[in-house]
């Protein structure tokens, strides 16, 4: 028996998405290129599509992936021509959402990685997405999410321009016990 969609109201979604913002989160870049505009996640995976010089000539064996690198693409540009989310954080969360609603936040996790020349532009060398084992893990770990139903997942909504508490690390709450979550 199918079970109903999983969406927004659910504390495990809740929790799951802050996770995998922080998957992406880590070790990116404070300040792109240099300059002091802060580096946000989501503009490295806007930016994939049509810098990654790997991705756009691919040859076999890596043609396999063409299909999922056109479907990347496609979302990608949903959500940019979406009216919301307007922020760079909140067009992140939409991207998650509608990854996971496709059924391909792995695949496009593999693809988002492919490229270790665009990938260092904008991730330190203790990324997470940047060690080859930490993105096998995640991969494999993510693709067990295929299983589920998010349908009821809401990509276009301007409240994920707010910020996600299930994102913030627990280290940030070390300092003032009144934030850390409830056991």
């Amino acid at each position: 028996a199918q079970g109903s969609p999983l969406g927004e109201g659910s504390f495990g979604v809740q929790s799951l998405i802050g996770v995998l913002e922080q998957i992406f989160v880590h070790g990116l870049n404070a300040t792109q290129f240099g300059v002091f505009r802060q580096c946000v996640w989501w503009q490295y995976v806007d930016s994939v599509p049509e810098l990654s010089s790997f991705l756009k000539s691919a040859t076999t064996p890596f043609d396999g992936a063409v299909g999922s690198f056109r479907k990347l693409e496609r979302s990608v540009g949903s959500i940019r021509a979406a009216p919301t989310p307007k922020t760079d954080s909140g067009r992140g969360r939409a991207f998650l959402r509608l990854a996971l609603q496709q059924g391909q936040l792995s695949p496009f996790v593999q693809l988002l990685v492919v490229d270790p020349a665009l990938l260092k532009l904008w991730y330190g060398e203790d990324a997470l997405l940047r060690s080859e084992d930490g993105v096998c893990a995640v991969a494999a770990l993510l693709s067990s999410l295929q299983a589920l139903d998010f349908a009821g997942l809401q990509p276009f909504s301007a409240l994920l321009d707010r910020e996600n508490p299930f994102a913030t690390p627990l280290s940030e709450y070390a300092g003032n016990p009144k934030l850390a979550p409830s056991p």
